[in-house]
């Protein structure tokens, strides 16, 4: 059986090498995994050296990926996991993801509470939308009910659509059309419809209050 034998090693850019193995090109390998398996011209490896290379290599770069991208942006387990598939194997993929979560560099309940403030909080979204939204990050509907009965009780929802209405639609609320607009709007935005028209209600008979008073006022 012929021998395995780095033929050459090459710089390709910054810190990565083409290795040749039998003058054949082989791979391209960051020199810390050059470093770690002694590798240079002429050395002679085994068909299980040159295995464990590849796959030190893989997982190094699959490392290095998950750390870039946590540190643009938190990221959910699935999130980290589909992204790193583009690049490396699943089995790769999944112990390294494992690895930021268990180091605590990936929390899905800690990413999802943020999201859920900012979608409930920030942008007043109703739970129906911002419970979607959160599925699509890749939590699992396990962790939504945890971090939604969190939230349940530190968020008033009616509240969120007075603010809603009051800062955008509430010249248009007396108008059918208008109303009917300020409706698809806000269910849209995930709330429900007798949320929507408890608040609405609420208003309508604050408004005619008010002019009730403005006419008693000028009599």
């Amino acid at each position: 059986m012929d021998k395995n034998i780095i033929s050459k090693i090459e710089k390709y850019k910054k810190l990565y090498y083409n290795i040749f193995i039998n003058n054949e090109y082989f791979t391209t390998l960051h020199s810390e995994v050059l470093d770690k398996f002694s590798l240079k011209e002429g050395k002679i490896l085994e068909d299980i050296d040159l295995e464990d290379i590849k796959i030190y290599a893989e997982e190094r770069k699959a490392r290095e990926r998950c750390l870039y991208l946590i540190s643009y942006r938190d990221h959910s387990w699935k999130e980290l996991y589909e992204k790193l598939l583009k690049s490396v194997s699943e089995e790769v993929a999944r112990k390294s993801v494992q690895k930021m979560e268990d180091i605590g560099l990936i929390d899905d309940i800690k990413y999802g509470m943020a999201l859920a403030k900012k979608y409930l909080v920030i942008k007043k979204w109703g739970f129906k939308k911002a419970k979607y939204e959160l599925s699509l990050k890749g939590i699992s509907s396990e962790n939504i009910d945890i971090i939604f009965r969190e939230y349940q009780y530190e968020v008033d929802i009616l509240d969120n659509i007075k603010f809603i209405i009051e800062k955008k639609h509430k010249k248009n609320l007396l108008d059918y059309k208008g109303n009917q607009k300020i409706i698809a709007s806000l269910l849209r935005m995930g709330h429900s419809y007798s949320d929507i028209k408890i608040v609405i209600d609420d208003i309508t008979e604050d408004i005619n209050t008010e002019d009730i008073n403005t006419e008693d006022i000028n009599d």
